[in-house]
């Protein structure tokens, strides 16, 4: 009771951990060849925020993850966890955990212990989490001497984002974590509660056995102890603990249980907004005028789908996809609920840019207020061509010109038009390429879950999960 009471009325500081550390603090993350579109990200904006790419680590579980990293940085550390590493262990044979769960638990808790057995320290970030700040220098803790940070999920740590000193207490951590996964296969996140709430005062002597009580003054005692990092600075999207739509003011957010490719980034543009200004100032968008899709408008959002993509893909633009917002991520209504940016944008290469795009760029980097085209596709017989003529920039509706086209920020397409539309002509102009193979559309636009109202963990949009 006295620890939680303690941790409750802790008194924030201005200043980051540790000051008189002398070693290095690594920026380490993890991902397989699927993640390396979410791993460039985060090593962009951490060089961004000028972080030395030697300081800069990646976990890689498959050779594409390594050999596409490699290829694009020169100086990065990469940490090889493939297949052959789990061959031979418990966790391969069970058919209960999959190859994947392996590698990741056991190639970041094996990273995380080589750092710390160097001497140096280790910021840990899942690769869906998205910095916005400078994670050690904007940090405001507490208790500047600890050796362990972490953020929070309720009253419970996230194994998700982390800071780790050289130390007994931490290397007894993630000793005690590798014993119990390969062991037990446990999920390392539960492993991690557990033994922070239960052997926090212990250290590992060695493999086999947690021994040896450390003797501190109390289960809250200094140094052995943890810190939760602030949960609106290092924000957790599952437990809706945030100031929504602020811009700039978290240190970084992590989208906890959004699976899928590009999902997370979408969710979080969403949500926040880009950091960068050249992602407001220069692309132009495709929409429909629609107030917002609901879940039951499944055929609505594959139909017009079918000539948004295809228009983006031809002109170059984005597609801006009008919703309501929430504050929180399992929203029914969020745009990324609706259609799926694994699809679009991850498979189709179709850019997807969140409903207050214009709003944002206008008002955070004072890019002018759109110019706005909203065009008919006029009459069944000549919609189609009239399409053609669109997307090829050259215009055939009468009153529209070619210049008005090219200078619009936005198009703007009749939602009962497009639904009128035949669905296998317009694909016939898509092809292969978007998605319309052997007289059929391939698979949906609209996210497989978006009829569940409630979204539970990992099942926003595709679902899915290693």
């Amino acid at each position: 009771l006295k620890c939680l009471q303690r941790k409750r009325k802790t008194n924030i500081t201005q200043s980051p951990p540790q000051p008189n550390f002398h070693g290095k603090i690594w920026y380490f993350s993890m991902g397989s060849g699927n993640y390396v579109p979410m791993l460039i990200t985060y090593i962009n904006r951490l060089i961004e925020l000028k972080i030395d790419e030697d300081s800069i680590g990646i976990v890689c579980v498959d050779s594409e993850c390594e050999s596409l990293i490699r290829k694009k940085y020169q100086y990065i550390r990469l940490e090889y966890f493939g297949p052959e590493n789990i061959e031979g262990t418990l966790c391969k044979s069970n058919p209960r955990v999959s190859d994947m769960r392996c590698r990741v638990s056991m190639g970041k808790i094996e990273a995380v212990l080589k750092i710390l057995h160097e001497g140096d320290a280790i910021f840990w970030f899942d690769a869906d989490v998205f910095i916005n700040k400078h994670p050690y220098k904007a940090m405001k803790v507490s208790n500047t001497n600890l050796k362990f940070y972490i953020q929070a999920e309720g009253w419970q740590p996230n194994f998700g984002v982390f800071l780790a000193y050289p130390d007994t207490f931490t290397t007894g951590i993630f000793e005690y974590m590798k014993v119990e996964f390969e062991g037990k296969l446990q999920f390392d996140q539960d492993i991690l509660k557990y033994y922070l709430k239960t052997h926090k005062n212990t250290i590992v002597n060695d493999k086999t056995n947690v021994t040896d009580i450390i003797d501190c003054n109390g289960i809250c005692g200094d140094p052995y102890d943890y810190e939760f990092l602030p949960k609106y600075d290092y924000i957790n999207l599952m437990t809706g603990v945030y100031h929504y739509n602020s811009r700039g003011n978290h240190v970084l957010a992590h989208a906890t249980c959004v699976e899928g490719m590009v999902l997370p980034e979408i969710v979080m543009t969403s949500m926040f907004g880009s950091p960068h200004q050249e992602y407001y100032m220069k692309q132009k968008t495709v929409s429909v005028n629609y107030d917002f899709f609901l879940p039951t408008d499944k055929e609505k959002v594959d139909r017009s789908m079918q000539t948004l993509v295809y228009f983006a893909k031809k002109t170059g633009r984005s597609i801006r996809v009008v919703s309501k917002y929430s504050n929180h991520v399992i929203f029914c209504l969020n745009s990324f609920r609706i259609i799926s940016p694994d699809y679009v944008t991850g498979k189709l290469g179709v850019q997807i840019v969140e409903d207050k795009y214009f709003v944002r760029a206008h008002n955070w980097f004072g890019r002018s207020l759109p110019i706005v085209v909203n065009v008919t596709l006029g009459d069944p017989n000549v919609s189609l061509s009239n399409l053609q003529g669109l997307a090829s920039e050259q215009s055939t509706i009468e009153g529209l010109s070619k210049e008005e086209l090219m200078l619009a920020d936005e198009v703007v397409f009749n939602l009962t038009e497009l639904l009128l539309l035949d669905e296998h002509a317009v694909g016939k102009l898509a092809g292969e390429q978007l998605g319309y193979i052997n007289g059929s559309w391939s698979r949906p636009f609209n996210c497989y879950n978006i009829e569940k109202e409630i979204a539970g963990c990992t099942a926003i949009c595709d679902g899915g999960h290693f």
